[in-house]
């Protein structure tokens, strides 16, 4: 009988031994990926023109998911399941599109599913609950637009790392513009207050559409209108839309480089009456205007088809 415990022993012993490695290096493995999504994440956050391209959130978010598949029972799959949630989340505050919000709704509620019993359930849910406020109904321009901070989404500083930084202000720099053609008037919510401010131009870009995004301080009144191509003048396809009575905050740097396969670049620049934004269009597109509310901002959607 001592023979046969002593043999027993020295079997889960070796087995033990041999194991350990490979489980190690399973562990090992699983934390370099982590450590690889982390740091895409932080890349994305310090480029403007990252932050500007759907694609580039989606690499992030496929590269955290790429831990959850490989690496499914690891410490740290559990943590890239719940950042790939968030990540949705914020890309909503870029571009103000409903399905990142339901993407990220879908993702905390599969964490809850595939984890119940983690530190970080009660923060999903708490997520999934800030979410249903934040879309009202399946209408992006009922859905409140305002933009959570992502610093204060539950769970994320346990979840993701948080260095981030957004760029250095720049000086804008004067581009006249001269077109002129017959346009239709229009309001962006109710009437405009006297010398709203523009304070940032931005734009999303995707499969769809490229998303231009002006972010206001007040309503406002605006104008719109398409213009062709100018070939003889080596002039592009171009859009244009007037804030009426708004001025451009000193700190916007312009022109914005885009270059996406449909925007080329947008412009803008201080009027008599107003500020006007132009986009230099790399092909004919369709196009629609419209505001928001909660905070205030004027969305110029350039169509890809």
């Amino acid at each position: 009988m001592k023979i046969k415990g002593r043999l027993f022993f020295a079997v889960v012993i070796s087995s033990t031994l041999i194991l350990a490695p490979a489980v190690l290096a399973r562990a090992d493995a699983s934390r370099d990926l982590m450590d690889t999504a982390q740091k895409k994440y932080e890349t994305l956050l310090k480029s403007e023109k990252r932050r500007s391209s759907k694609s580039m959130w989606l690499e992030v978010i496929n590269a955290f998911d790429l831990v959850v598949k490989q690496y499914p029972n690891s410490r740290e799959a559990p943590r890239a399941l719940f950042s790939e949630a968030c990540i949705w989340r914020e890309m909503f505050n870029y571009s103000i599109t409903l399905g990142e919000l339901y993407r990220a709704e879908a993702t905390f509620k599969k964490f809850i599913k595939t984890y119940p019993n983690h530190e970080l359930a009660a923060d999903a849910r708490k997520n999934i609950e800030e979410i249903q406020n934040q879309k009202k109904n399946n209408s992006l321009i009922n859905v409140s637009t305002a933009k959570p901070d992502p610093e204060k989404f539950p769970g994320r500083k346990t979840a993701l790392k948080t260095d981030e930084n957004a760029g250095t202000n720049r000086t804008q720099k004067k581009d006249p513009i001269k077109d002129q053609k017959k346009d239709t008037k229009k309001t962006a919510g109710s009437p405009a207050v006297s010398s709203p401010s523009i304070e940032k131009i931005r734009y999303f870009t995707d499969a769809n559409r490229t998303r231009i995004v002006v972010d206001l301080d007040a309503t406002i009144s605006f104008k719109d209108a398409a213009l062709p191509q100018d070939k003889p003048n080596g002039i592009p396809p171009r859009i244009y839309v007037d804030l009426v009575g708004a001025r451009a905050s000193s700190g916007l740097y312009c022109p914005l480089t885009v270059k996406d396969g449909l925007v080329s670049r947008i412009r803008w620049s201080n009027k008599e009456d107003g500020v006007r934004v132009v986009l230099d269009l790399e092909k004919k597109a369709d196009y629609t205007v419209f505001p928001l509310t909660n905070p205030h901002r004027l969305v110029i959607d350039v169509l890809r088809n």
